[in-house]
Order: C-alpha cells, then structure tokens, then sequence
C-alpha cells in the first residue's frame, strides 16, 4: 500500500492510498474468522463475521483512464498483496466501481448491487453453519454452509450462497468453506480515503 493507514478509536481504522495508486490489498492483522474455535463443527451453531467500510473520498486512478475505488471482502492467507480480494484463490470482495462481486475469479466476476458512492457506508458479512447434509456422504458434508451478505448505509441487501454458483474458469471456493482463517480485506485502487468499522457497536447495521 502506497498510502497509511491509523487506529482512530477501538475497532475503526482510517486509511488513504495516494493518487494513482495501483491494485493493492489491506488485510486485518488477525483473523476474523478461526477455524479452532469458529467452526460450526466445533462449536455447534452459526458464526458470523462482519465488518463495514465508509468511502470518504475517491482522487485520482491507477491511469487516466482508470477510475479509483475500492473493494470490501475477504481473504485467506497467504494472499498477495497486490491484488484486490477476490481477484485469487482464497478471496471475495464486491467493488465500489461498478457493484460486481468475485470469488477467486479475475475474469470479470459478476453483477451484484449498485456502485459504491463517496459518503455511503457498506458492509460484508460471512455467515457459517452446518450443512443440512452433515450425515449424507455428499462433497460438501464436510464444509460449512457459507452465505455472504451485503449492506447499504446499514441496510440488509443483496447476498449470495457461496456454493450456488462457481465460475468454470475461476476454479472452486477453497479456501471460503469455513476450514481456513479469514482476514478482513479492503482492496484499493487509486486515491481512495476511507473508514473501517469492525466494533459492533459503531456499526450502522445491527445484527438481529
């Protein structure tokens, strides 16, 4: 990251990329999601992780032509720090410039919400539970039910299942099943101001 970011109170953090600056990732010092003691296999319930981004301020772009923004999602380590969440194996993000979400998929992704605007405050969540097949024999009885939604402004929007759908190019989700620690991520690209919630309590949505 060409740009700094600071801790402005308990749990919010502000940051800024410098103009031009090119594809880069912002990951949480410790996961948000730990397998040991998160999993729904070891703890018998949901897990929930969640988080939110407010975009004070977009300058220039990568190039001239290029627009900035940013990407709220999340990432297993290791994962490359020149690239914006979802763009590689472990990774999710939904992208401010456009509205489109990836899941280890650099190919385009897919149509999501509505572009990001500077002032709104949108969030990411994880949800992690049992599969209803547990006892079945199927793939995926061994990885958790993952669901991944989105806020406006504090509002519960658009979601999707992390297995409904997987691009034939971009691979499987490894890496997202609940079996790997996840980071928070913030990815950016050109000169973006921004503000990062991970308290509940100074969150716009509120869990219910």
């Amino acid at each position: 990251l060409r740009g700094h970011v600071s801790a402005v109170a308990r749990g919010r953090w502000r940051g800024h990329s410098v103009d031009g600056n090119g594809d880069c990732v912002v990951l949480t010092q410790l996961p948000m999601y730990f397998p040991a003691t998160d999993s729904p296999f070891v703890r018998e319930q949901k897990k929930t992780i969640y988080f939110e981004v407010k975009l004070l301020a977009l300058r220039a772009g990568p190039t001239p032509q290029d627009c900035s923004g940013f990407s709220i999602g999340f990432a297993a380590q290791p994962y490359p720090s020149w690239r914006s969440p979802g763009w590689e194996r472990g990774g999710l993000g939904v992208f401010s410039d456009d509205g489109c979400r990836f899941v280890n998929d650099s190919f385009g992704g897919r149509d999501f919400t509505m572009p990001f605007k500077v002032g709104e405050t949108v969030g990411l969540g994880m949800e992690f539970e049992l599969p209803e097949n547990i006892c079945s024999g199927d793939k995926h009885s061994k990885s958790c039910k993952v669901h991944i939604f989105f806020t406006r402004n504090g509002r519960r929007s658009e979601s999707w299942d992390l297995h409904e759908e997987v691009d034939a190019d971009s691979g499987d989700v490894e890496g997202l099943e609940g079996d790997y620690d996840l980071y928070g991520a913030i990815g950016l690209f050109g000169g973006v101001d921004f503000e990062s919630c991970f308290d509940p309590a100074g969150w716009l949505w509120k869990p219910e």
